[in-house]
């Protein structure tokens, strides 16, 4: 494997591991880990600073001055998800990876169709950056820099429950059942809604 590896992510079914690596920005490499020799299947040279599998066919790449650009599992390009300049700070994956949510610098999170690259919708209420999403059923939460959680219908994008009592930013977010959340961020504290 190469040197100073930022991320990963595994496809254990398909037996590939995509690899990015680089102390800013770096290489992208496909590999096929059931060869003896760990052989690379392909070497993107793309900036990035993130990769995620979406299933055993294609991956995302995203970068903090770009869009996120989806690719096979040869590494072709197959759709770009937004443009040049949306400042892409994450991606996370439905759970039946059908969709994408892709969190922008300026607060948007963008929900994106993961086989035909069509955007679905935006939630767009967040002042600051999206940090983490959880899915549940027709509701997606998201926890953000602006110090609040929100709750958002994912047919048309409508934030239902505005979150507040963190002060500080709002790391983290996950249901606990189909009527709570818990959350917690920069003040310590863990928070059951």
């Amino acid at each position: 494997f190469h040197f100073l590896t930022g991320w990963f992510s595994w496809f254990a079914d398909a037996l590939h591991l995509v690899t990015v690596s680089g102390e800013v920005t770096g290489t992208v490499r496909l590999w096929q880990a059931d060869h003896p020799e760990h052989d690379v299947v392909a070497a993107l040279d793309v900036s990035t600073e993130g990769v995620k599998f979406i299933d055993a066919k294609q991956f995302v790449t995203w970068s903090f001055g770009g869009a996120a650009q989806l690719w096979t599992i040869d590494g072709k390009k197959s759709f770009l998800l937004g443009t040049q300049g949306d400042f892409v700070q994450n991606v996370t994956l439905s759970p039946d990876k059908k969709n994408l949510l892709i969190f922008l610098n300026n607060g948007v999170g963008q929900l994106w169709e993961s086989q035909s690259g069509k955007l679905l919708t935006e939630f767009q209420d967040h002042d600051k950056r999206i940090l983490a999403a959880s899915w549940r059923n027709n509701y997606l939460a998201t926890a953000s820099a602006d110090g609040t959680a929100r709750v958002w219908a994912l047919n048309g994008g409508e934030a239902l429950l505005v979150l507040h009592g963190h002060t500080g930013y709002v790391y983290g977010v996950q249901w606990q059942d189909d009527r709570h959340l818990m959350t917690y961020g920069e003040d310590g504290t863990v928070r059951s809604w």
